[in-house]
This record gives structure tokens, C-alpha cells and sequence, in this order.
């Protein structure tokens, strides 16, 4: 979904229902191309801080990602090595800081 548009309605409410859940034991990978637009950027970022605050209590393991060198049209292919190393490796976060 485009999570930068309408004031930040797929963050809030993955917030809403990610602060409600428990033992949901899968994993969600983040990732955004670092040459990607502010909007992309932003919404990543909120993202983020909702995987920070809330998925541990869930039980979600997830990782987030900056893609190097990737723009919109490339981060997919560019970001799914890295999300399966992390899903097989059973990683915890290690997001870099954007």
C-alpha cells in the first residue's frame, strides 16, 4: 500500500492492530531503495518505529532495511536476498538507521 499517503492511515492502523496482538510468531522485513523518495522514506521510517514498539509484545520477528542504491523500480529484487537471509537465519532486528 502507498504508506506515506493520507496521513499515515496503513501506519496508524498497523499500529492499532499490531498493539493488540500476541504469539503471532511470523516475521515481517521492511525495506526501502536509500535513492527512493521522501514519501517512501517517511513511510518507512513510521513503519519502523510501529515494528519497534510493538512487535516484540506480538511476537513478530521483523528486520528493516535500507537498500543500497535501490530506487522504487529496483528495491524488490534489490531487498529479497537480504530478507531471506534474515527470515532463514531467524534474525532479530537489525534495521540500519535511517
Amino acid at each position: 500500500p502507498a504508506i506515506w499517503r493520507d496521513e499515515d492511515v496503513v501506519a496508524g492502523a498497523f499500529s492499532t492492530w499490531l498493539s493488540s496482538a500476541r504469539g503471532l510468531g511470523g516475521f515481517f522485513y521492511l525495506s526501502v531503495g536509500a535513492k527512493e523518495g521522501d514519501g517512501l522514506g517517511h513511510g518507512y521510517d513510521k513503519l519502523k518505529a510501529v515494528l519497534g514498539a510493538h512487535a516484540a509484545d506480538a511476537g513478530l520477528r521483523w528486520q528493516a532495511n535500507v537498500t543500497p542504491d535501490a530506487v522504487h523500480e529496483t528495491n524488490v529484487a534489490l531487498a529479497t536476498p537480504a530478507s531471506l537471509t534474515a527470515y532463514f537465519a531467524g534474525a532479530p532486528f537489525r534495521g540500519r538507521r535511517r
